[in-house]
C-alpha cells in the first residue's frame, strides 16, 4: 500500500531538485575538556535565575523580593503554558489525513490488496528462502551470489509484468537497475529514486530462532525468516506495487527507477557503489531518493501513546583510527627490570583519556534530533509536552538526560568505542610497541578531520600517533521542506493516518553514502511497524514482519 499509493502521486510532482555533492566539512575545533563546557551550559539558565534572585534579595527587602519573585515565576509559567498550548504541530492536519486515507479510490485499492494477502506473503516467504547472505569474509561468498541469481530467476517469474514493461540492466552481474520511464515527453522534472538490498547478514545463532530463518514460515499472522525487515520486505514490496499498477493500467507521468544491490551488508562496494558509478556515466541525477531506514516505532519516545514514522534525513559518518604507543628499548625488554612507564601503560592512559572526553553533544536548532522534538512535540503528554514545547529553556537540561543513556547519547553526538587493543606477546616481555583501534560514528555537526585534530588534543602525548586507517564523512543533511519529504508523509498518511511522523539521524550507514554524487535529498525509512522491544529482532534472532503491516508497505 505504501509503495501503491507513493508511485501515484509521487509521478504527478511538478519541480526538480538540483544536484548536490556533499563536500565532507573541514576541520572542527573544540575544547580540550567537552564534558566540562556541557555542564556548564547546562548550569548558565540556573545561574542566571540565581543571579536576578541574589540581586533582588540585596537591594530590596524580603517581602518586595517574594513579590518579584512570585511575579516572575508567574510570567514564566504563562510563557511556558502558552507555548505549550500553541505550539504550531507541523503533522498533516487530521482533517486531511481522514480525506487521505478515506479516498474511496484508495479504499478500494486496500481491499483489493488484501484480497490477494496469501499469495502475497507466500511470494515475501519465498524470497526468505533464498538465503543471500553476505559474509565479511570473500571467500564465503560464493554461494551467497548463487543465490542471487536465484532470487533473480524468482522476482522475474512473480513479477512479469514488470519485466516486460520497465527497462531492465544488471551491474555487477548480481544488483538490478529498473527504470520505468514517465509517459510525459518533455517533462523537465529529474526522476526519483527508490532503492532496497537483496542481501542478508548471517545467522550464527539459528539454534536461538523459534522458528528455521530460512524457512519463510508463515505462522499466526506473521512470516518468519532472516530477511523479513532487512530487506527483502522492501524489495519485494517496491515490486509488488509496481506489478499491481501496471497491471491496472497505471502509467507514470514521470520517470523513476528502481535499485536493488547485493552487498550492503558488507558495504556495498560491488552492487550501490557500481550502481552509483553507472548513473554518475549516465549522467542520471535525481530530485530525491528513499531507502531503508528507521521504523514506524512506538513506545521509542516517553510520553506519546502514538507510534512514530521515523525518517531519516542524514546518517552518522564513520571513522576507524589506530592508537599506537612506541617505548625506546630502554623500557622494554624482560619484565624483572621494569621502568617508570611501558607502552601499554601510555597507551591505556591515553586511551581513557578518549573515554572521559566525549565529544560535544549537539541538540542546537537545526540538528536532526532537536527537528524531531519540535516535529512532534504538541503530541506528548504532559509534564513532557512542556519540555518539548520549550526547548529554548530545557535544552541544556535535555541534553543531560540524552548523554546519560548509551542509545540516546549516539543520536547526539559523535561517540568512541575502544573495540581492539594489541598488547604484548609474552608474560615476561615489555613490549617496546602496542597498538589500538578506536571506532568512531560521526556526529553530521563534526568532520573526520574534526575528530582527529579533538583526539590529538585530548590525548596531548608525543608517545601516542593517531592515524586515521579508514573513514566516511557525514552524509549531507536532506530538507525536511522538500518534494520528496512532502510526498513520503503523504503517503505514510495514506496508508497509516494514526501514526505521526518526524525527521531524525541514522546512527548506522546505508548504501544511501554511494548516492550523494547523483542525489540531494536522501530520506532513509521503511515503514514497518515495531514496538521498541521488538527492534532486536534486527539483525538478531526471531527476525518476522506482521502480513498486515506487510501489506501496508
Amino acid at each position: 500500500l505504501f509503495f501503491f499509493f507513493f508511485f501515484k502521486h509521487e509521478t504527478m510532482c511538478k519541480h526538480a531538485l538540483c544536484d548536490h555533492k556533499g563536500d565532507p566539512k573541514g576541520i572542527n575545533l573544540y575544547p580540550k575538556v567537552s564534558g566540562i563546557r556541557s555542564y556548564v551550559h547546562a548550569l548558565l539558565p540556573v545561574s542566571s535565575v540565581l543571579v536576578v534572585v541574589a540581586s533582588l534579595i540585596y537591594y530590596t527587602s524580603f517581602l518586595k523580593f517574594f513579590l518579584y519573585f512570585f511575579v516572575l515565576l508567574l510570567l514564566l509559567s504563562s510563557i511556558l503554558l502558552w507555548n505549550s498550548f500553541n505550539f504550531q504541530s507541523k503533522q498533516l492536519d487530521e482533517k486531511e489525513k481522514k480525506k487521505l486515507s478515506e479516498n474511496p479510490e484508495n479504499v478500494k485499492l486496500k481491499e483489493r490488496i488484501r484480497e490477494k494477502s496469501k499469495e502475497i506473503a507466500n511470494r515475501l516467504s519465498l524470497a526468505i528462502q533464498i538465503p543471500t547472505i553476505s559474509y565479511d569474509e570473500p571467500e564465503k561468498n560464493e554461494l551467497g551470489r548463487e543465490n542471487l541469481l536465484k532470487l533473480h530467476k524468482l522476482l522475474e517469474d512473480s513479477f512479469p509484468l514488470l519485466h516486460k514493461n520497465l527497462e531492465k540492466k544488471i551491474i555487477n552481474k548480481y544488483s538490478l537497475i529498473f527504470k520505468w520511464k514517465g509517459n510525459e515527453e518533455g517533462n523537465r522534472n529529474l526522476p526519483f529514486l527508490l532503492t532496497a538490498h537483496m542481501d542478508v547478514v548471517p545467522v550464527p545463532d539459528a539454534h536461538l530462532w523459534k522458528e528455521d530463518p530460512f524457512q519463510g514460515i508463515i505462522k499466526d499472522g506473521e512470516i518468519w525468516g532472516r530477511g523479513a525487515i532487512d530487506d527483502k520486505h522492501a524489495v519485494m514490496g517496491i515490486m509488488e506495487s509496481v506489478e499491481g499498477l501496471i497491471s491496472q493500467g497505471f502509467k507514470p507521468k514521470r520517470t523513476l527507477y528502481l535499485a536493488f544491490g547485493h552487498d550492503e551488508e558488507i558495504s556495498g562496494n560491488e552492487g550501490a557503489k557500481s550502481i552509483a558509478k553507472y548513473f554518475e556515466e549516465q549522467k542520471i541525477q535525481f530530485s530525491w531518493m528513499l531507502d531503508e531506514g528507521l521504523f514506524v516505532l512506538k513506545g521509542i519516545l516517553p510520553g506519546i501513546k502514538s507510534a512514530v514514522a521515523m525518517i531519516c534525513v542524514t546518517e552518522k559518518g564513520s571513522l576507524t583510527s589506530e592508537f599506537t604507543s612506541t617505548v625506546s628499548e630502554e623500557l622494554a625488554g624482560h619484565s624483572s627490570i621494569p621502568g617508570t612507564t611501558s607502552a601499554i601503560g601510555i597507551l591505556c592512559s591515553a586511551l581513557l583519556k578518549m573515554e572521559k572526553n566525549p565529544m560535544p553533544t549537539y541538540l542546537e536548532k537545526g540538528t536532526s534530533v532537536r527537528s524531531m522534538f519540535e516535529w512532534v512535540a504538541p503530541h506528548f503528554d504532559f509534564p513532557f509536552k512542556l519540555i518539548f514545547t520549550n526547548l529554548w529553556l530545557f535544552t541544556p537540561l535535555l541534553k543531560l538526560i540524552l548523554v546519560s543513556k548509551k542509545t540516546t547519547a549516539s543520536t547526539v553526538r559523535t561517540t568512541t568505542a575502544i573495540t581492539v587493543i594489541q598488547g604484548g606477546s609474552k608474560v615476561n616481555v615489555l613490549p617496546r610497541e602496542v597498538k589500538a583501534m578506536v571506532n568512531h560514528r560521526i556526529h553530521p555537526n563534526d568532520s573526520v578531520k574534526g575528530v582527529l585534530h579533538y583526539s590529538n588534543q585530548i590525548v596531548n602525548d608525543d608517545r601516542v600517533v593517531i592515524r586515521e586507517v579508514n573513514s566516511i564523512p557525514p552524509a549531507p543533511v536532506s530538507s525536511t521542506e522538500s518534494e520528496g519529504f512532502d510526498n513520503i508523509i503523504t503517503t505514510i498518511a495514506q496508508v497509516m493516518p494514526e501514526v505521526l511522523v518526524a525527521p531524525t539521524i541514522m546512527v548506522g550507514n546505508t548504501d544511501t553514502r554511494h548516492y550523494w554524487g547523483v542525489c540531494k535529498d536522501i530520506y532513509r525509512f521503511s515503514p514497518t511497524r515495531l514496538h521498541s522491544s521488538e527492534t532486536s529482532m534486527f539483525h538478531g534472532v526471531n527476525e518476522r514482519i506482521k502480513i498486515d503491516n506487510y501489506l501496508e508497505i
